[in-house]
C-alpha cells in the first residue's frame, strides 16, 4: 500500500474502538479497531472522504458483496460486516490477519518447492470458489495474500474484482508484474484465464524471488515490463530442486495465449497437485466451495428465497481425486464385484476398470464405495457393513461412508501402488 499521502482520519463506527493505522490504499485506508461485542480486534477498510460521490463507492459495496459471498472458505478473507460511519463514509469489517503479507516475505530466503506447491493449490481452490460465482479477482500477487493464525495462504483485496456477468466494467487496474498479457491490449481485458496466469505469476515469484518478467540489473520501468509480459518467453525458474514438470506447469498457465493457458483455477491446482506426487510430497487438499448443494440436498431457489440464507459447504478435492461434502451417506461398504485381475508380472493388481467393475465409480448418494478385487487374486475382499476398509492393496478407497457421508463429482486420480487397507474407515451414517 502506498505511504504518500497522509492518512485519512479513522471514522467512529458504534460497537468499534479504533487502535491504529494498519495501512493506506488508492481509495481506502485500513484501520485496526477493536470490537466490543465479540471481543476481538478486527481490519476496517474505509473509504477516504475524497471519493465519496465516485465510483469508488460502488467499487466498496462490490468488495464487501464479493467477500460476503466468498468467505466460508478457508483461503480467502472472512468478512464480518459493513456499513456507513456516522461521517457518510462507507466501510467492511474484516478478520484481522497480524502475520505479514506474502510480499513481506519475499524480503527473505526463497520459498521451497514443498511450500510454493501448497500454497499455489490452495489459493486455487479459492480461486476456483470465486469464479463459480462469476467472480474474477484481477489482482492476485503477494501482497494481496494474508496468512492466517495456523499458516494457511489467505486471499484478499477483492477491490478491484470484476463480475463477468457485467461486461459494464472495465478491465483495467491489475498490477503490472502479476499482469497477464491481456492487460496491456489496446483495450484492456480480464476474465478466468487472467486470474490463472496471476496465481502462476505469484508461485513463481514466491520460488524465484521475483516477478517472472522482473530483470534483476535491467530496465524495469513499466512500458518495458509490459512488453516483456506480453513478447518474451517465460525462463525457467533456475533451481536445481525444481522438477521440469513444474516448470512446465507454470509455463501452461502463463501462455500469452489465453485458450492455451488451463482454462480453470481447478486445472491449475490438479496440475500442482501431479507435481507434488511426482515428488512424493502429501498432496494438499484442494478445496473448492459447492454453491449447488445445501444441507446436501440440490439447491432450490425457492427455499432459498424463503428462507433467506443458504448453506455452502466446501468440497475437497483429496490426494486420491475424491470430493468429500456434507450430504450424508448410508454407511455401507464397497460394492461386490472384481477388479482388474492381477498383473502377471508383478502379482499386485491395478485399479478396478470402471468399466466392468460394478461399483465404480461409488455412488456418492449412499455411500457406496470402490469395488474391490475379488478374494484370491492379489487382495481386496470385502468391507464389512460399518464401511471399514477391504484388506490388502488392491483398490484405492474400498471404504464405505461415515456420518458425513460423501457427495461432489469424482475424479479417479490413481497413485498405485495404493497403501495397504486404503479406504475410509469411519462408523455408518445414519
Amino acid at each position: 500500500m502506498s505511504t504518500k499521502r497522509r492518512p485519512a482520519e479513522p471514522p467512529m463506527i458504534d460497537g468499534y474502538e479504533f487502535k491504529r493505522l494498519l495501512g493506506q490504499g488508492g481509495f481506502a485506508d485500513v484501520f485496526v479497531y477493536q470490537q466490543r461485542t465479540p471481543h476481538r480486534e478486527v481490519a476496517v477498510k474505509v473509504l477516504l472522504r475524497e471519493m465519496l460521490g465516485t465510483d469508488a463507492v460502488t467499487r466498496l459495496n462490490a468488495e464487501a458483496d464479493a467477500m460476503a459471498g466468498l468467505s466460508q472458505h478457508p483461503n480467502i478473507v472472512t468478512i464480518f460486516g459493513a456499513g456507513v460511519a456516522a461521517d457518510g463514509r462507507p466501510y467492511i469489517v474484516m478478520d484481522y490477519y497480524r502475520r505479514p503479507s506474502l510480499a513481506e516475505e519475499l524480503k527473505g530466503p526463497r520459498r521451497s518447492v514443498a511450500s510454493g506447491l501448497a500454497i499455489g493449490v490452495q489459493l486455487a481452490g479459492a480461486l476456483e470458489s470465486a469464479h463459480r460465482l462469476n467472480i474474477v479477482h484481477r489482482d492476485i500477487k503477494p501482497a494481496n495474500i494474508l496468512v492466517d493464525s495456523v499458516g494457511r495462504p489467505v486471499l484478499g483485496d477483492f477491490g478491484i474484482a470484476l463480475n463477468v456477468a457485467d461486461p459494464s466494467k472495465s478491465a483495467e487496474g491489475m498490477s503490472v508484474p502479476w499482469s497477464p498479457p491481456e492487460a496491456f491490449a489496446a483495450e484492456p481485458w480480464a476474465d478466468r484465464q487472467s486470474d490463472v496466469w496471476a496465481l502462476a505469476a505469484t508461485i513463481y515469484t514466491l520460488l524465484a524471488g521475483r516477478a517472472p518478467f522482473v530483470e534483476p540489473n535491467g530496465d524495469n520501468r513499466i512500458h518495458a515490463h509490459a512488453d516483456r509480459i506480453q513478447h518474451a518467453p517465460l525462463r525457467p525458474l533456475g533451481r536445481a530442486d525444481v522438477p521440469a514438470s513444474l516448470d512446465q506447469v507454470l509455463g501452461t498457465a502463463m501462455a500469452k495465449e489465453p485458450r492455451a493457458r488451463y482454462q480453470t483455477a481447478l486445472q491449475l491446482g490438479q496440475q500442482l497437485r501431479a507435481v507434488q506426487q511426482e515428488l512424493q510430497l502429501a498432496p494438499t487438499p484442494l478445496e473448492v466451495t459447492d454453491y449447488s448443494v445445501a444441507d446436501g440436498h440440490p439447491k432450490d431457489d425457492d427455499d432459498e428465497a424463503a428462507q433467506g440464507t443458504r448453506l455452502r459447504p466446501i468440497t475437497v478435492i483429496d490426494a486420491y481425486g475424491g470430493a468429500f461434502g456434507a450430504a450424508p451417506g448410508a454407511g455401507t461398504g464397497p460394492a461386490a464385484g472384481s477388479g482388474v485381475p492381477p498383473n502377471p508380472a508383478t502379482g499386485t493388481n491395478v485399479p478396478p476398470n470402471p468399466a466392468t467393475a460394478p461399483g465404480v465409480p461409488p455412488n456418492l448418494a449412499t455411500g457406496t464405495g470402490w469395488a474391490s478385487a475379488a478374494p484370491g487374486t492379489g487382495g481386496g475382499g470385502a468391507a464389512d457393513p460399518a464401511g471399514a476398509a477391504g484388506a490388502g492393496t488392491a483398490t484405492n478407497w474400498d471404504g464405505g461412508a461415515g456420518p458425513t457421508g460423501l457427495s461432489g463429482t469424482w475424479t479417479a486420480q490413481w497413485s498405485w501402488p495404493a497403501p495397504a487397507g486404503r479406504g475410509l474407515t469411519t462408523a455408518p451414517g445414519a
